[in-house]
């Protein structure tokens, strides 16, 4: 029912798995945030700790090699 994951969406907080690391949980708190001075602004996003071993740049113009490549 849809009215009813709304209500849940609007009413409750959502639940992480215990085993998620710091940074993991602290980043999708914040972009999940029901009070905007809590969530984190788009521009913050790379400059997260989760994201510390990632180069956004790099990223941005696509030079980045996949570290699983499926066969």
């Amino acid at each position: 029912n849809k009215r009813e994951i709304f209500k849940k969406i609007i009413k409750s907080d959502p639940k992480f798995l215990s085993t998620l690391s710091y940074d993991c949980l602290d980043i999708m708190k914040r972009l999940l945030s029901k009070n905007l001075s809590k969530r984190i602004k788009p521009s913050d996003i790379p400059k997260h700790s989760f994201f510390k071993d990632l180069d956004f740049e790099k990223i941005e113009k696509m030079n980045y090699t996949a570290p699983i490549i499926p066969n």
